[in-house]
C-alpha cells in the first residue's frame, strides 16, 4: 500500500503517504528470522541477503530467488496486508470503535517500485491485481459483552495512536547539509532516516527496498554518511554526541532498540551488523527520551537532520534521504443527542 485514508463518519482519522517504506523498515527491524521464513511469507516478503540478482553462483540473493520462484511465468501469487501494520489499526487491538461509518481509500505501491526485473531489458512489466478483498473478524457479545461495550465505549472516550509521515530530499550531492524533516510537527516520538542512491526509486533494474546509508557510490565504499544527528526546536540537539560512521555498532543498537521496545513478532530482528552495513543501513532516533527530560513536544517544533558525508559521491551517485516520523495523535469521540462527534 502507497497511501491510506480512512475517515469515521466522514472525519479523516488516519491518512498516509508511502507507507509501503514505513511497513518495510518496521519488518526488518521487528520480524524475526523464524517469523519472516514462515508467517511472513504469506506476506511475500522475503529478505534479501546479497545486493544482486544472482540464483545460481556462489553469492545467491535467496530472497530475490523467493520472489522470482513465486512470480516467474505470470504466475499468480496470494498475499496478505495486515492492516495491523498501519498504526490506526494496530491501536484497535486494545481499543473498540462505536457503531460509526467507516470509509477506507486505497492506493497500491507503482509497478515501478514493487518490481525488481530479472533481464534489464527495456519491456516493463505489470503487476495486475485480479482481487482484492477486506477481510474483518465480527465480534458478536453475549450479554455480558453486550453490557461491558454499553458501560464502556458507548461514552465519551478517546486513545492516542502513532501516526507516520513520510518526507524526502530529492537527488542531492551534498557532503555538508541540512534536511528540514519538519516545519512544525506536534507530538514526535521516532526518527528513522536512511539515504538511498535516487536512481533506484522507479526503476525496475533497481531495488528499491535495498538502503545506501553506508556505501553511495554503488562501485565502492568509498562515500558513506559520516556523521548525523537531529536538531529539535529551538537548539536542543538528539542524540548529544551525533552519530558516526566510526561507531557503526552504535547506531545498529539504537535501531534494534526500537525492535525490543515495540516488538510483537518473537524476538531479534532480521538485521545483523553486516547486512546493516551493507544493505539496511539507517538511522534511529528516540525522541522520548527527550520528551521526558526537557518537555520537547508541548507545542510544534521543527525537526532538522543534521548531515555530513565522508566525500562527494561519484557523479552518477546523486542521493535522496528519506525520512520516516512517527507522531502522537489523539481521537476523541463524544456524543451529542443521537450522533457520534469525532475530533482529532
Amino acid at each position: 500500500i502507497n497511501n491510506l485514508n480512512i475517515k469515521q463518519n466522514g472525519k479523516v482519522v488516519y491518512e498516509g503517504n508511502n507507507l509501503f517504506l514505513t511497513t518495510y523498515v518496521k519488518n526488518l527491524i521487528e520480524f524475526s528470522e523464524d517469523y519472516a521464513r514462515s508467517i511472513a511469507s504469506s506476506e511475500f516478503f522475503y529478505i534479501d541477503n546479497q545486493n544482486n540478482k544472482d540464483i545460481e553462483r556462489e553469492n545467491i540473493n535467496f530472497g530475490y530467488l523467493e520472489r522470482l520462484n513465486t512470480s516467474k511465468n505470470r504466475s499468480e501469487v496470494s498475499c496478505i496486508i495486515p492492516l495491523n501494520r498501519y498504526s490506526f489499526f494496530k491501536s484497535l487491538e486494545t481499543n473498540l470503535l462505536p457503531p460509526s461509518q467507516i470509509q477506507i481509500s486505497v492506493t497500491l505501491t507503482d509497478d515501478n517500485i514493487l518490481i525488481y526485473k530479472h533481464n534489464d531489458n527495456n519491456e516493463p512489466g505489470r503487476v495486475v491485481v485480479s482481487k482484492f478483498v477486506l477481510w474483518i473478524p465480527r465480534m458478536i457479545f453475549n450479554s455480558t459483552g453486550l453490557s461491558y461495550v454499553m458501560k464502556n465505549y458507548m461514552i465519551p472516550t478517546s486513545w492516542t495512536y502513532l501516526r507516520e509521515m513520510v518526507q524526502t530530499l530529492n537527488n542531492i550531492d551534498h557532503v555538508d547539509s541540512n534536511f528540514r524533516i519538519s516545519p512544525s510537527i506536534l507530538n514526535p516520538k521516532y526518527v528513522f532516516v536512511f539515504f538511498q542512491r535516487s536512481n533506484k526509486m522507479g526503476s525496475q533494474n533497481e531495488n528499491p527496498y535495498l538502503f545506501d546509508t553506508f556505501k553511495l557510490n554503488k562501485a565502492d565504499y568509498n562515500c558513506h554518511l559520516q556523521i548525523a544527528r537531529l536538531t529539535i526546536g529551538n537548539g536542543i540537539y538528539y542524540p548529544e554526541i551525533e552519530y558516526s560512521y566510526d561507531n557503526i555498532a552504535r547506531i545498529f543498537k539504537a535501531v534494534n532498540n526500537y525492535a525490543y521496545k515495540q516488538n510483537d513478532k518473537n524476538t531479534g530482528s532480521l538485521l545483523n551488523i553486516k547486512n546493516f552495513k551493507d544493505l539496511y543501513g539507517m538511522l534511529f532516533f528516540n525522541i522520548t527520551y527527550k520528551n521526558e527530560s526537557e518537555n520537547i513536544t508541548n507545542d510544534p517544533k521543527e525537526i532538522v537532520l543534521n548531515y555530513k558525508l565522508n566525500t562527494k559521491p561519484t557523479a552518477e551517485n546523486n542521493y535522496t534521504i528519506y525520512s520516516i516520523v512517527f507522531y502522537e495523535q489523539t481521537v476523541k469521540v463524544d456524543i451529542l443527542g443521537n450522533e457520534l462527534i469525532l475530533y482529532t
